[in-house]
């Protein structure tokens, strides 16, 4: 009897010890879960406070195409609108944007692409100023966590890249034509001198030579601008050149200058009302290559004897 007893007090011992053993195993699992969930809770804390600090939009993208985050930058472009959770075909409204960056998730390559937008919306569909904007597309597949492929996609505005781009291969368009007129002009009076034998007309030559000076100026002025344009980009200060003139003098600086193709035209310049002694102070290269413009493309735009 006492054997039994002693075996079932043995046997309940070691079931207490065993039990409080397990239990503080389960206790120290327990904590160390909660633990590595608090590490884990303070890893992605951390990333978004970096990716916030992003001026980039920075979206995570699952493997189908499911937006897992969205830093500030991205929520602010759609006005603070939810993200998360959301399709790409959902938060973007333009698939040029969609589908460049399921073709990086599709085919687990980094991708780079640009994508202007002829619309008014941001790419990722909130209401913005109306006009084209460009956004560079940046993904590429990141390292497995959790058993869960993730996409990072940067979205970067380079709207003022694109149209400074613009602005600079237009002026160059512009340059070379406003270089062949005035080229074009000088060559005409050099052979109305030299072949039409007018260069013994003293009176005639030094109205043409005076002509060809002023458009000789216009070229030059004309290389000037392009180095201003150098300057600029390079971050350089630059100034107008300003100054007081009369604005009569620039009317028949352009006349002068256009004179050759209003004769061809057969137009007539005329009810110029002002006083002659109105004066500017601005740039005058600037206000006469407006006002130049303006006269020489209502010259090509009319029909022969059309302009009054």
């Amino acid at each position: 009897m006492m054997t039994e007893l002693l075996l079932l007090l043995v046997i309940a011992i070691l079931s207490y010890a065993l039990i409080r053993q397990h239990r503080a195993q389960k206790l120290l699992i327990q904590k160390q879960k909660k633990r590595n969930r608090e590490v884990r809770r303070e890893a992605l804390m951390e990333r978004d406070q970096l990716l916030d600090a992003l001026g980039d939009a920075f979206l995570l993208v699952n493997e189908i195409s499911q937006i897992v985050f969205a830093n500030a930058a991205a929520r602010k472009l759609v006005k603070g609108r939810k993200l998360s959770g959301r399709s790409l075909m959902e938060a973007f409204l333009d698939d040029q944007l969609s589908v460049a960056i399921m073709k990086c998730i599709r085919t687990g390559k980094p991708m780079q692409e640009r994508v202007i937008l002829h619309s008014t919306f941001t790419p990722l569909g909130a209401a913005s100023e109306q006009g084209i904007s460009a956004w560079v597309i940046d993904a590429a597949p990141l390292d497995s966590m959790d058993n869960e492929i993730l996409t990072r996609v940067v979205i970067r505005d380079v709207t003022t890249e694109y149209l400074s781009d613009q602005v600079r291969r237009d002026f160059v368009a512009n340059a070379s034509h406003e270089l062949r007129t005035p080229m074009a002009i000088i060559n005409g009076y050099l052979e109305n001198l030299l072949d039409d034998g007018l260069i013994e007309d003293q009176e005639l030559a030094t109205k043409f030579l005076g002509t060809m000076r002023k458009h000789g100026q216009r070229i030059a002025r004309l290389v000037e601008d392009m180095l201003v344009i150098s300057k600029m980009e390079s971050g350089e200060s630059i100034a107008l050149n300003r100054d007081d003139f009369l604005v009569m003098d620039c009317i028949r600086d352009v006349v002068d200058r256009l004179e050759l193709m209003i004769e061809k035209q057969g137009a007539v310049i005329s009810k110029i009302i002002m006083p002659d002694d109105l004066t500017l102070n601005a740039d005058r290269f600037y206000w006469t290559q407006i006002l130049f413009n303006l006269v020489e493309n209502a010259l090509k735009q009319n029909p022969a004897n059309g302009l009054e």
